[in-house]
């Protein structure tokens, strides 16, 4: 499947699970109190602790890997059971055996929650050697199906009155959903076996994956736990549903290009050793996308939170639009970790990524002790933290000349910021109010397209030049028609 194809599969197939997610979303929010959505928090952050060794990440070792035998599959999947099977267990016995410390609904719901590593276990060999072969319309379909599928049982728990258990079920049901469809479709590949050959070559990928995503999963639990501690669970249920919004913009926009990008990627150094071109060109485009959209939703908190969540949800508002501005300032090192794991750098990233999550930890914790807004800014400071520290190392490790890849996030980001002037003059002259009028939002939503792409125009931004080139095909196309 070409790279157009793999983008247009995943991004429509997420397209559909993101309405839908989204729409359940607001569902839920009516139905679960903040307090309940805080309790499953409290839960899920008590699990990722756990689970941060599950970030070892072997599936990246399998994309990149130029062969791969039968004992190498043997040897991930019998690695990749051995922690599961382990941070079920110690999740199951934290549950049952500390009912009184984590409180009776915290330490029920960890023991549901338990069940998900042990169904992941089956879902390695099959989702990985499917996305090698690059079809993405499988697993793009069985995401979409599983986000789908997690939201509506979601719902319907929560109208069975399971309450705070309703996410902790629906978030098992999806696993046990996506582990055995991908079984079915990728058949070929789950005939799972034990085998220790070459395992420590693995392994040790594998903690080098760890201190990159692991200790980024600790710190964001940790954080969580910290806000529940010093703000109570209701403040975790305001910023649990900031972060999971966020986390879905993240995602849909981002997450899902960059993944159809690494399979693309880890072909052309397998086959050239050369990446520069198509890294500098996807961060152009990846960065171009996100810019506007991150500041775009920053500016918007007020009215989303507002229309999607109603009143009694409003204090995510100023938490979502922290986040947001974070992940703009992240965006100045897209693909900073697809490029070191291509670069074979992984060494050297998990000593960055240690410092930079440390100082965002640093400051959420500090933040936490006047609001979950404070708590967000942390994320302000880890984006930032990475940016200064991977701003020179991008170009060395894409292959690009000196100051290339800082200056396509830098054209991006002004773009984004000169489209995002009429938005935040028409917010402010409504002095921020949540619930300015549509069609007042629609005529600078529109004013803000226009200004972006003439922007994009003015400094020649690859997207300007694929929109205009698509328009000058259908113009052909239909010209020919004609005749």
């Amino acid at each position: 499947m070409s790279i157009r194809a793999s983008l247009a599969w995943s991004y429509g197939s997420h397209g559909v699970g993101f309405v839908v997610t989204l729409a359940a979303g607001v569902v839920i929010a009516r139905l679960l109190t903040p307090a309940e959505m805080g309790t499953f928090a409290t839960a899920n952050a008590l699990v990722g602790l756990f689970s941060a060794a599950s970030t070892l990440l072997i599936s990246p070792y399998l994309l990149r890997a130029a062969e791969i035998d039968k004992a190498t599959l043997a040897s991930a999947f019998t690695l990749n059971a051995a922690i599961n099977v382990g941070i079920a267990a110690v999740l199951l016995a934290t549950g049952l055996a500390l009912p009184d410390t984590l409180g009776g609904d915290v330490a029920t719901s960890v023991c549901v929650l338990s069940l998900a590593p042990l169904i992941s276990v089956f879902e390695l060999l099959p989702s990985t050697m499917l996305t090698r072969s690059m079809s993405f319309s499988v697993i793009s379909s069985v995401t979409a199906l599983r986000l789908i599928l997690v939201s509506l049982a979601t719902i319907g728990f929560a109208l069975a009155g399971l309450g705070y258990l309703s996410p902790a079920l629906a978030l098992v049901t999806g696993y046990a959903f996506s582990a055995a469809t991908l079984n079915v479709i990728g058949r070929e590949f789950a005939r799972p076996s034990i085998s220790f050959r070459g395992w420590k070559v693995i392994a040790r990928f594998g903690l080098h994956m760890f201190a990159i995503a692991g200790v980024s999963t600790l710190a964001m639990r940790a954080t969580e736990l910290v806000i529940a501690r010093s703000l109570g669970v209701a403040s975790l249920g305001l910023y649990a549903r900031a972060s999971a919004l966020a986390g879905m913009v993240w995602d849909g926009a981002y997450g899902l290009s960059t993944r159809v990008l690494f399979v693309q990627l880890s072909k052309e150094m397998r086959e050239t050793g050369q990446i520069g071109e198509t890294f500098l060109r996807s961060t152009q485009i990846a960065t171009g996308i996100m810019c506007p959209l991150t500041l775009t939703l920053a500016i918007l908190s007020g009215p989303i939170t507002s229309r999607l969540y109603g009143e009694a949800w409003m204090g995510m508002a100023p938490i979502f639009a922290v986040m947001m501005l974070a992940q703009f300032v992240l965006l100045g090192v897209a693909m900073a970790w697809e490029l070191c794991v291509l670069r074979e750098r992984t060494s050297w990233q998990a000593r960055v990524e240690t410092i930079k999550v440390a100082a965002g930890f640093a400051a959420s914790v500090i933040g936490a002790m006047f609001s979950a807004t404070g708590a967000a800014a942390g994320r302000l400071v880890e984006a930032a933290s990475g940016l200064w520290i991977y701003r020179r190392a991008m170009d060395d490790f894409a292959g690009t000349a000196r100051g290339s890849v800082f200056r396509a996030y830098g054209v991006s980001a002004i773009c984004a910021l000169v489209a995002a002037a009429p938005l935040a003059a028409a917010m402010r002259a409504a002095t921020w109010a949540p619930d300015i009028s549509l069609s007042w939002l629609a005529v600078s939503l529109a004013a803000c397209a226009a200004v972006w792409f003439a922007a994009l125009r003015l400094f020649r931004h690859p997207i300007a030049m694929e929109a205009g080139q698509m328009v000058l095909r259908i113009w052909t196309n239909l010209s020919g028609a004609r005749r």
